[in-house]
């Protein structure tokens, strides 16, 4: 029930009084999540500098390690200016593309970075037999290392190529020999990105770039007729990975991938879409492509405002358009199709006010009265003390 404040001071000569009204009511709802993405490649990488060339014969493990050892916070960025997108679309997902990822390219390599082909490889061998050297990742996976041979990198983890290394060299040198493999610089590539974006073209990154930094070098996704859950990733033809941005915007997904040179991004057209204003926090057109949508599943992503309580729906039915109202809780199950427009309202009426009371009182400091009392009714329940002046 709502509950308005008015105030009246009771003085020792003269008296005042004032009314006023206000509404309060909660109804909060929940928070909305998608459906994960398809095929995932687990990735993350970033720039590493040279270090010394040489190793001292008698150097410790401590000291060649400490001569490979690279910058912790290497950030690459990219050399081209591209163009910020500025967008005043009110499609949900248009606010990802502005510029913010189109610039920087992946940070420092971490441990699930999977080996590429054109990835470099710094091996450093100390102690009976001494070598140094970075060697890249050939077209079949393989990097060289003397008296040992090819060796296959290509598919093994960064946090496993330490190891890897290590075990193929201790094959022919079993004893007093050291040895330090590390990735040393990321592997460039140029991605093909089409379909409904703003800018389509060919665009350089980096292997681990991630979807979201090719997009926003291309313009963005075309809020007017490009898809933001429909976004495809092919190799040779060959789908690799389904993307859809309103898991990362909702849920905070988004599955990495290990780009190649020639790979493509498609921006399907756009799906089915609705609209929500009105006592919402997020006032947006959405893009949904499923069949069973209801208004419940609206307002999770919509988030009503505490004083919301009713939704009207406007919609077209052939060449008539219609209108629907409901309370947001008999609404729940009423379903959703495209091109519908819906607004939250906050329908309430004041039930009660509470009246301040001020001054020569002895009574409580406020009365509750129903919405249209007079001031009689606020006096009749006073408890004035002897020298009031009512």
């Amino acid at each position: 029930m709502a509950i308005g404040l008015a105030c009246l001071s009771i003085g020792m000569a003269t008296s005042s009084h004032s009314f006023a009204a206000d509404d309060a009511d909660t109804n909060a709802m929940g928070s909305y999540g998608t459906a994960a993405n398809n095929q995932s490649y687990t990735t993350n990488m970033g720039r590493i500098f040279n270090g010394n060339d040489t190793v001292p014969a008698q150097a410790t493990t401590q000291e060649a390690v400490a001569a490979a050892s690279l910058p912790n916070q290497s950030v690459i960025n990219t050399s081209r200016q591209y163009q910020d997108v500025i967008d005043g679309s009110t499609m949900f997902g248009a606010q990802l593309f502005r510029g913010a990822f189109s610039t920087t390219s992946g940070s420092t390599f971490n441990d699930s970075y999977t080996i590429n082909p054109g990835d470099n490889v710094q091996v450093r061998m100390w102690g009976a037999y001494q070598y140094a050297a970075t060697s890249t990742v050939d077209p079949q996976g393989n990097i060289f290392l003397p008296n040992v041979g090819p060796l296959r990198v290509a598919g093994v983890q960064n946090g496993n190529l330490q190891n890897v290394v290590k075990n193929a060299v201790s094959r022919i040198y079993r004893s007093n020999v050291g040895v330090y493999a590390s990735l040393e610089e990321a592997q460039p590539v140029k991605v093909f990105v089409t379909g409904f974006v703003n800018q389509p073209g060919y665009y350089g990154g980096l292997a681990a770039d991630s979807v979201l930094s090719y997009l926003d070098r291309a313009g963005g996704v075309d809020p007017e007729r490009g898809s933001y859950i429909d976004i495809q990733i092919r190799r040779n033809g060959s789908l690799m990975q389904q993307v859809n941005l309103y898991d990362f915007l909702l849920a905070g997904q988004l599955e990495p991938f290990a780009f190649r040179d020639g790979d493509v991004i498609t921006v399907a057209p756009q799906k089915k879409t609705f609209s929500v204003s009105g006592e919402v926090q997020n006032e947006y057109t959405f893009e949904f492509n499923v069949p069973d949508l209801t208004i419940g599943d609206v307002m999770t992503v919509a988030n009503p405002e505490a004083d919301a309580t009713n939704v009207s729906i406007t919609r077209s039915a052939g060449r008539a358009q219609t209108s629907e109202y409901y309370s947001l809780a008999e609404a729940m199950g009423v379903p959703v199709y495209n091109g519908d427009q819906m607004v939250v309202t906050s329908d309430r009426y004041a039930g009660t006010i509470a009246v301040q009371v001020k001054g020569a009182h002895e009574g409580n400091g406020a009365v509750i009265l129903p919405y249209g009392a007079r001031l009689k009714d606020v006096v009749a329940q006073l408890h004035p003390i002897p020298l009031a002046n009512l």
